[in-house]
Formats: C-alpha cells, sequence, structure tokens
C-alpha cells in the first residue's frame, strides 16, 4: 500500500527540506544530505532474540553492511517521580543490542529483494484471488487505487484488472484478512482466513518532526521513552542511527503510546460509520490534532533539561497512523478495546518482549491444498515486529519449497 516501495513497518521517508516535498525512496542518494530531512516512520530498530536471527540471518546482513547495531545514548524519561517504567520493544531495560537497517530500516528489505533477484510490482494491490485450474489468478488495481492514503472516491473509480496468474500465494498483510470496506482486502477465500490467529491489535502513531534547533546537546538520550505520559511511548533522533546524514537540522521520530492511538482511532475511525466505506490517512486531520499532540507530548519530556533556553519549534511536523501497528497476545493485554468490531489493545499488562515456552511448530498459517499461506509476525509466536515477521517469512519460504518439489 505504500507509495514509496516495499517495507511495510521498515518505512523511511526523506523530505525536501526547502519546500517538505517527499523524495521518492530510490532518489534519495541523488540529493545532498543538507537538502533533506530524514526518518524511520514506522520500525524505529529490530531485535535479535532468537538463534535463527542471531546465527543465521544478522550475521550476514551485517557482513554485507546492510545492518548495524544502534550505538547510542538509550534511556527514559521520567514523566512522573513515581511512574512505573515501561519498555519500548526492551528500550532502555534489556541490555541487549538493537539493531539499524544501515542509511535507513527501508533499505533492508531493497537489499534483501535485490540479492534474491526476484520481481516486485510496484504501485499494484491485490483485491481478490481466484483459482483457475491448479493456479491461482490475482486480481487489483495499479497506480493511485492502490495506495493507502487515497481518497475513497477516486479508488473507487479504478476497475478492477488481471494481475498475474500464481502456483502459489503468501499474504503478509494482517489487513488482508480484512473485509471487503477495507482498502488492504484481498479478499481471500474462507478455508485460510478461519486459519488466521484472531489476535488483538496494537495500533500506533508515530509524528515526524524537524527542530529549528537541536535538541540533542541538551538532553542525556538520542532515543528515549517517557515513563507515566499517556500520549508518548518513544522518541528516536535520526542522527544518532549508522548510515543517517547529519545534515543541518534535527530529525525526530515519536511514537505514541497504544492508549493514545486507541483514542485517536475512537475519534476518527478507519471505517466511515455513516456509509461503512474505508477511511483513509488525512493530513488535515493527522497534522493538526494526533500529530501536534505528540509533538507537545515530546517537548513536555525534554523540558526539564532545558533550564531557561528557549524549546525548539517544528519547522516541518507529520502524523502517521498504523492501526494494525503490531499483534498482540491475550497474555500482554492489561485493557482492550473492541472498535467497528476489531479489538484493539489499549494498554499492555508487560513488556513486548517476552519469553515464550510454546512448542508451536510454525510461523505461518498453511492451507496446502490450496497452496494458501499467510505469514507475518500476527502468525508467530515470537515477539511482535520485525524480527517475528522475519522468522515467519523464513520458515514458509522454506515450507513452500518442499511442497513444490
Amino acid at each position: 500500500q505504500g507509495r514509496r516501495g516495499p517495507g511495510g513497518r521498515a518505512s523511511h521517508r526523506s523530505v525536501r527540506k526547502s519546500d517538505g516535498a517527499v523524495i521518492a525512496d530510490d532518489n534519495v542518494l541523488d540529493h545532498p544530505s543538507s537538502e533533506t530531512l530524514q526518518f524511520d516512520h514506522g520500525c524505529q530498530f529490530f531485535r535479535s532474540d532468537s538463534k535463527t536471527m542471531s546465527e543465521l540471518l544478522l550475521p550476514n546482513w551485517i557482513a554485507n553492511g546492510w545492518v548495524a547495531p544502534w550505538q547510542a545514548r538509550l534511556g527514559c524519561m521520567k514523566d512522573t517521580q513515581d511512574a512505573k517504567t515501561k519498555d519500548f520493544f526492551g528500550v532502555p531495560l534489556n541490555e541487549a543490542e538493537v539493531y539499524i537497517g544501515v542509511g535507513g530500516m527501508h533499505l533492508l528489505p531493497r537489499k534483501i529483494l535485490e540479492s534474491s533477484h526476484v520481481t516486485v510490482d510496484r504501485g499494484t494491490r491485490v483485491s481478490s484471488v481466484r483459482r483457475s485450474g491448479d493456479k491461482w489468478e490475482l486480481f487489483g488495481t495499479r497506480g493511485e487505487a492502490a495506495y493507502h492514503d487515497t481518497k475513497e472516491d477516486i479508488a473507487k473509480k479504478e476497475q478492477e484488472q488481471f494481475l498475474c496468474d500464481a502456483d502459489a500465494i503468501i499474504f503478509t498483510d494482517i489487513s488482508s484478512s480484512s473485509a471487503a470496506w477495507h482498502r488492504a482486502s484481498a479478499g481471500i477465500p474462507d478455508s485460510l482466513r478461519e486459519l488466521v490467529p484472531q489476535k488483538a491489535r496494537l495500533p500506533l502513531f508515530s509524528c515526524m518532526v524537524a527542530l529549528d534547533r537541536p535538541a540533542t546537546p541538551f538532553i542525556p538520550y538520542d532515543g528515549f521513552t517517557v515513563a507515566g505520559n499517556s500520549d508518548l511511548w518513544f522518541a528516536a533522533c535520526s542522527q544518532s542511527k549508522p548510515g543517517f546524514p547529519e545534515g543541518d537540522v534535527e530529525c525526530w521520530t515519536l511514537v505514541s503510546t497504544p492508549s493514545f492511538a486507541v483514542r485517536q482511532i475512537k475519534e476518527v475511525t478507519m471505517q466511515n460509520v455513516v456509509t461503512g466505506e474505508f477511511r483513509p490517512q488525512e493530513n488535515s486531520y493527522l497534522n493538526t490534532v494526533p500529530g501536534p499532540a505528540l509533538f507537545d507530548a515530546f517537548l513536555a519530556a525534554i523540558k526539564p533539561h532545558f533550564s531557561n533556553d528557549e524549546m525548539p519549534r517544528a519547522i516541518y511536523l507529520q502524523a502517521q497512523r498504523w492501526g494494525s501497528g503490531l499483534p498482540v497476545p491475550d497474555s500482554l493485554i492489561d485493557k482492550a478495546e473492541e472498535i467497528l468490531g476489531t479489538k484493539y489493545c489499549a494498554e499492555l499488562k508487560s513488556s513486548l518482549v517476552f519469553s515464550t515456552t510454546e512448542k508451536q511448530r510454525r510461523d505461518f498459517v498453511a492451507d496446502d491444498d490450496h497452496r494458501l499461506y499467510y505469514a507475518g509476525d500476527f502468525c508467530s509466536y515470537h515477539n511482535p515486529g520485525f524480527e517475528a515477521s522475519a522468522l515467519s517469512g523464513i520458515s514458509v519460504a522454506h515450507h513452500i519449497i518442499q511442497i513444490l518439489r
């Protein structure tokens, strides 16, 4: 659904400083760093808690120069003195290293795809699949109708068209299993839909901000959680990440708490309650309500470190909604809310980094009779996020190779 290529939650944004225009990811390196603002606006880092990641995937990625440890000042800002510290994927409570895609998280999936010589059909959305003999026919839309933020009246004008034949299909977006109203619905057969785990969704909002003056000289951290704040969960400075250009403007990505995201989704639902249509992300809302609220929470968190110095202002601000940000097992949910038939996790009982004793054999869902598969962290019993998604993907790939042989 993204406009600038594959990656999903491993998304990046490069913005021309002069006019705020978003630059295509493929063209980023053609622009001097002093002219661009750089943000990872989805996944801020990833972990390596499994044997497969630490012994198979990660060493290869590091050796190729695609990945490096994030060796930054990481900690927790105290919003209230007696607040309980809630970590963000183990930061800062867990001392294990975390990793970054060098130059931006988006480059890692691109490098993986490039090295595997696959064909990526960009700007294309699958909206339905149909059985034809021993193959599947894929139908969908291309161009504007494919994207998550295209207005519904424009998207509806595009007619579904034949895309390709397939021997097997792997769905990797949890929203592909949504009902027909959802922009990402892929019209999957009930035989597969019924196998997909019905985990609650932990929504998040992120906000990209560029500051008119740097904050890092005044505060003790380059990335921090905020204990006791109901809006802001985590903040990360782009310039502290390996491979990011220093530039002359400090850039931050702010990540909301789940409770903040649930409040926003209840206020502006993802489905129009009157027409039943999908409601795309709209900057007129994102940049006037959730974006400024997250920036205000950021300023409140860093203010104690500024003494009498003037606080920074935002010269660029752009918010993003991740409605299906992460899947959460019931054992981690402290508070859940249902919005238009979807269960959301509003508050966590414990960390998203947990140990499991489950002896589950698969990190994916399979309907081998029809050669339909579902992969992603929502199918996995590992910690949700980038690592679980990678483990699920490599597991289903090995499985399909054996099946097709």
